[in-house]
């Protein structure tokens, strides 16, 4: 077992981060990045990224290997990029191939919803072959699903992900250009929109019914008894 960290490469909607991890757990050099950059400037997003994460990778000495953590739809052999809709230069895209090129060390890919599925079954004990399901919402809605020793991926790789499932009868359009998708009411996009929803304000004239000078009292006078406080003997 070599002693060399893993080079850990999280990706989200918005940007990744990018660490060492030792073989004892360890996380080490955390480092932040936007997506959005890569596509500022000239030069080719995907090749802007490789630079980066290769001078970075030379940043913590020897790596083991390369794992890489993505919130999008990868192929069943998690080997290729099938979509991004928040960086599209990267669909279709050999990612872990394309690293190993650049760093000359193992390259793995996984749906970011199935890591952190198999990371919580790992923590509660759950075996190897239970039925397990992961639902976790943030910016976006993922699930996965974990069955028969492994994660359920399907012939396509989508399994267990209903984030785009499209819900009837609706119109509102998701960013993924599909009308009605689960990932609009499940996720970020609705969490914003719960208090505006569910405790909408009053009109104005509902606010503030009466002007200062209104000869309705905005209240009745309330009686009390002034609070007596005990007193105390100094000895």
């Amino acid at each position: 077992m070599t002693d060399a960290p893993v080079f850990a490469i999280d990706f989200t909607s918005e940007g990744l981060n990018a660490a060492f991890v030792t073989p004892d757990g360890r996380e080490e050099a955390l480092a932040g990045f936007d997506l959005i950059d890569f596509q500022a400037g000239e030069g080719k997003a995907l090749d802007k990224l490789v630079t980066l994460l290769a001078a970075k990778a030379r940043t913590g000495g020897a790596v083991s290997a390369v794992a890489l953590s993505l919130p999008c739809d990868l192929d069943a052999a998690r080997t290729r990029v099938v979509s991004f809709p928040q960086a599209t230069w990267l669909n279709g895209q050999p990612l872990p191939s394309i690293l190993e090129d650049a760093l000359g060390v193992p390259a793995a890919m996984e749906r970011r919803a199935v890591v952190m599925l198999n990371y919580d079954r790992a923590m509660l004990g759950l075996p190897g072959d239970c039925l397990a399901v992961g639902c976790y919402i943030d910016t976006h809605y993922a699930t996965a699903i974990w069955h028969k020793g492994g994660p359920v991926l399907g012939r396509n790789g989508g399994a267990g992900n209903i984030a785009h499932m499209v819900l009837p009868d609706r119109e509102d359009i998701c960013f993924c250009g599909t009308n009605g998708c689960v990932d609009l009411y499940g996720a970020g996009v609705r969490l914003q929109q719960l208090p505006t929803l569910l405790f909408p304000a009053p009109p104005r004239d509902e606010r503030f019914p009466h002007p200062g000078d209104h000869p309705t009292p905005l209240a009745s006078p309330v009686s009390y008894t002034p609070l007596t406080l005990p007193t105390t003997r100094l000895l």
